[in-house]
């Protein structure tokens, strides 16, 4: 049984893309599944492009990702997963993928060098990222300079109106849980910070099975705060939005 090739890939190191082999032989396109923004998806195509290779990227949430590798593991449909994969993940899914470490690895930094065999870095854009619509926040007279984090989340203003994804399904939203749960007690993963979690679930408007529909949710009016993270609220402000901003917790 061919297995995938996990590599959440840097642009130095995306040449490592072409050491998986195709699905099946006589295949020309490089499969891909892919959580990741449409930003980072289009590094993908303009790999293809640089290096005369036929790219398909299918886009859908981490959690569908992973469950269509475990359902195709005796008939692989795709060649690659790209992005959303923590090294829980990765362990957990280890059978699924074919031991890779990219050539240049060492070179890293050594906190961001594979350590696990499948799983290579591609990108140091934060995880974390509040995404607030500016005009829901002056209808409900709050002021976004006060919006600062995590602790702002709480505001019974706010009830009913932040959006978050499922952190089963979602890498991002598993790694803003994490994130939470780090740094709202006394020490990492304490009661305390457990009972900040149950405050902030009480807050949500609810979980989202999709992380795009978080920050797109937002922009169009839909929340007036997304728990998202950097890669796409950044472009959703590079491509032009102007009532939205971007806290980093």
């Amino acid at each position: 049984m061919k297995k995938l090739l996990t590599i959440l890939m840097a642009a130095m190191l995306v040449l490592s893309m072409t050491a998986c082999g195709p699905k099946e032989e006589g295949t020309d396109t490089l499969v891909i599944y892919s959580p990741n923004s449409d930003a980072l998806v289009d590094v993908a195509y303009r790999f293809g492009e640089l290096y005369g290779i036929n790219v398909e990227v299918q886009s859908q949430g981490t959690g569908e990702c992973l469950e269509k590798i475990v359902a195709e593991a005796e008939n692989p449909q795709a060649d690659i997963l790209y992005g959303g994969v923590n090294y829980a993940n990765a362990h957990n899914y280890a059978e699924y993928f074919e031991p890779y470490v990219a050539k240049g690895d060492d070179k890293l930094p050594e906190a961001y060098r594979n350590v696990n065999g499948v799983a290579t870095h591609y990108c140091l854009d934060g995880s974390a990222a509040l995404l607030i619509n500016l005009d829901i926040f002056a209808e409900l007279g709050l002021d976004p300079e006060e919006f600062k984090g995590y602790n702002d989340l709480l505001n019974p203003a706010l009830k009913g109106r932040i959006a978050m994804g499922n952190p089963a399904a979602s890498s991002s939203a598993w790694a803003e849980l994490t994130n939470m749960l780090l740094v709202m007690g006394d020490e990492p993963y304490d009661e305390k910070a457990w009972e900040w979690v149950g405050k902030f679930i009480d807050n949500l408007t609810g979980i989202l099975s999709s992380s795009s529909a978080i920050y797109k949710g937002v922009v169009n009016g839909e929340y007036a705060v997304g728990v998202s993270y950097e890669d796409p609220c950044v472009g959703l402000l590079v491509d032009g939005a102007t009532n939205v901003k971007l806290v980093y917790p």
